[in-house]
């Protein structure tokens, strides 16, 4: 059993480009980009590479071998298109830059010929692996929801990327969007529209300019409380 906290220590930007550095081919395997807002960037089926993100967020569009998409947000400490077998691979991936973004593009047959010489390097794979549980079961719940319930539930996840302005108090992130929390929670931009104004009305929250503040964080995880089906447990507890 490991704390969550060593994990991502472990996992972190910081230590792996620091394991990868101690080879003198770091650079001849390691590509840093720098991407602009709003950049799209798609990739092949089989890529032989992986990204390493060091600074930003993006939306990462996700097909699956049945051709279904999904969404979600990958951030500093994810390691999006990191296979664990040479199935592991979607059919099709797509990368918005929701800011600023860094990331490094590494080789994954040099990857892993560094990380299986560490004596940590199976726990950076660990790492990886709870993420993808962790937002796996996060779609899980969103798709037995109805509508409402998963506007909640992505409302309620996008309050770890904000800023804490008190104790029942967060700033969303400045690139949400209706579009995008539309996206993120499987539903039409009219009904995001349409439920984000019943949650002004109720004092949970303030969109009229940017960044939106969750004003009542209490009363918007009650609501999203009783909106989780008999079939799925605590949300929370991932």
């Amino acid at each position: 059993m490991y704390q969550k906290e060593t994990l991502q220590s472990i996992a972190s930007p910081s230590n792996v480009l620091k394991i990868l550095k101690k080879s003198n081919l770091f650079y001849d395997h390691c590509i840093e980009e720098r991407l602009a807002k709003g950049e799209i960037i798609t990739t092949a089926r089989h890529p032989k590479y992986f990204y390493l993100i060091e600074y930003g967020h993006l939306k990462y569009k996700y097909t699956g071998l049945l051709g279904i998409a999904f969404s979600y947000i990958v951030q500093p400490g994810d390691f999006p298109l990191l296979p664990i077998t040479e199935e592991d691979s979607p059919i099709a991936s797509e990368f918005t830059a929701l800011t600023k973004v860094i990331w490094w593009k590494i080789d994954f047959a040099f990857f892993r010929k560094l990380i299986m010489q560490e004596e940590n390097g199976d726990l950076i794979l660990l790492q990886h692996l709870l993420n993808n549980r962790t937002q796996l079961f996060h779609n899980l719940i969103k798709d037995r929801m109805n509508g409402k319930g998963s506007l909640y539930f992505t409302l309620n996840q996008l309050l770890d990327m904000g800023f804490r302005k008190g104790a029942n108090e967060v700033e969303l992130p400045e690139f949400l969007t209706y579009d995008l929390l539309a996206e993120l929670a499987y539903t039409s931009r009219a009904f995001a529209a349409q439920v984000l104004a019943d949650l002004r009305s109720q004092g949970v929250l303030l969109s009229n300019k940017k960044p939106w503040i969750v004003t009542d964080e209490k009363l918007l995880r009650r609501l999203l409380a009783e909106s989780i089906p008999p079939t799925v447990n605590d949300p929370f507890s991932i």
